[in-house]
Parts: structure tokens; sequence; C-alpha cells
């Protein structure tokens, strides 16, 4: 147990297939649950994003359940490691759809700096109009636009 607390994962699963050997069947029965709960949390921490653009595809992934806040922090990284416009787009939408369309306004102004496209993108973009109900959000699509 004090490698399983310690998270020490590997050794865990050595030392509970030993106890799930033993004679004891509720010892053992206890070591196997052990064995795969150290399983589970080894193959989470295999798979969790590493590269920017494995949080920033996860993060869509999570958008797309609309998972918004689970969202936001992976979009950070990906934005704090590669501040590509597609990255501040997308944590412009999370940001919106979480409320908070001051932070949402100003990744939007990042991302439309560096690809005027987005601008486009965000006023044809399904997931986008429900943001565009609000007057900052509208603003910042309209900057630098002439007859607006």
């Amino acid at each position: 147990m004090r490698a399983f607390w310690a998270g020490d994962y590997e050794q865990a699963i050595g030392l509970f297939e030993q106890a799930a050997a033993g004679r004891d069947i509720s010892i053992a029965e206890s070591a196997r649950m052990h064995v795969r709960m150290c399983q589970r949390r080894l193959d989470a921490a295999r798979s969790a994003p590493k590269t920017p653009e494995e949080h920033y595809l996860y993060a869509v992934s999570l958008m797309n359940a609309q998972q918004y806040s689970e969202a936001r922090p992976h979009l950070e990284k990906a934005v704090a490691a590669d501040p590509r416009p597609d990255y501040h787009y997308a944590l412009a939408l999370t940001l919106g759809m979480l409320g908070n369309m001051d932070e949402a306004a100003a990744s939007l102004r990042t991302a439309i700096e560096a690809d005027s496209n987005i601008r486009r993108t965000a006023k044809n973009d399904p997931d986008f109009a429900p943001l565009l109900e609000n007057a900052l959000i509208r603003e910042t699509l309209a900057g630098g636009e002439a007859g607006s």
C-alpha cells in the first residue's frame, strides 16, 4: 500500500500480484482490485496530452461534448506553448461559452491579429453563434473592417 499511495504503481502492481497469489481469498481479491486500479492510473498517465497539438485536439473533443471547463486548461497549455491563431480561436470560444467575455474577446483579438481569416470563421461558425449576441465579441469582430 505504501507504493500505491506514493504513486509508484509499477512497484505496487508487482507487490499486489504477489499478495493475490496468496491463500486468503479476501486479501487476494483486494490485491487484484488494487492491480486494476494501478493499471488504470498508469494508462491514464500514458495517454495524457503532452504536446500543444495533443492538448488542442483533446480540448476540441471536450468542447464537442460541451465540457468547456475541462477544455479550458488544455487550451491554455496549448496557447502558452504555441500561440497559434486556431488555438486562440478555440480558447476564445471556450472562454465565451463559460461566460468570460473579456478574456474571450482578448483571445479572439489575438487570433484575428495573427490571421485575419479568423474574423470570417467566427462569423460563420455555428458553434460561435451564441457569442455573437455579446456586444464585446461583436465589436472585436467588427474591428478593422470597413463598412461593418
